[in-house]
């Protein structure tokens, strides 16, 4: 069987993920923020004291990635950084008055494009779609506990 990169899931997914962050990075570059930057704010707002680690998990990206974007948002003085009064190795990571100001401006540009997205796809191709995406996650994680295992 020939493998023909062009046809699998992974190159469409990518090439779908690629398109939606260059759209929605357009979006907000007003705001001079990214869309990954965006989703750590919005993280940070939703869920007081988080660490870097604890972001990475949740966003799905390595550790790497988050503090750098950790970094930049420090710099651009959207969040700040305060050591843990449990581990002084931790780092917590909160929101601060411009990040929230920012954030209360991009999310209804977020929302927006969001639905742009979303009304051109039905209620049951999205629930299909989520499910397909699921079960892809599964199966990526079980390759993973199995290569660990």
């Amino acid at each position: 069987m020939d493998y023909r990169f062009r046809d699998s899931l992974s190159y469409h997914l990518n090439k779908v993920t690629n398109a939606i962050r260059y759209q929605f990075n357009k979006y907000l570059k007003s705001f001079e923020i990214t869309g990954e930057q965006f989703a750590i704010m919005k993280i940070i707002q939703e869920h007081a004291n988080l660490s870097q680690n604890q972001i990475a998990k949740i966003i799905s990206k390595d550790k790497t990635t988050i503090a750098r974007a950790i970094d930049l948002l420090e710099k651009k003085k959207l969040i700040s950084k305060k050591r843990s009064a449990d581990d002084r190795r931790t780092y917590l990571i909160e929101i601060n008055e411009s990040g929230r100001q920012i954030l209360s401006q991009a999310i209804p540009i977020a929302i927006r494009y969001n639905k742009i997205i979303k009304d051109r796809i039905s209620d049951k191709d999205e629930e299909a779609f989520l499910r397909v995406l699921n079960i892809m996650l599964d199966a990526s994680k079980n390759l993973s506990q199995k290569e660990q295992g």
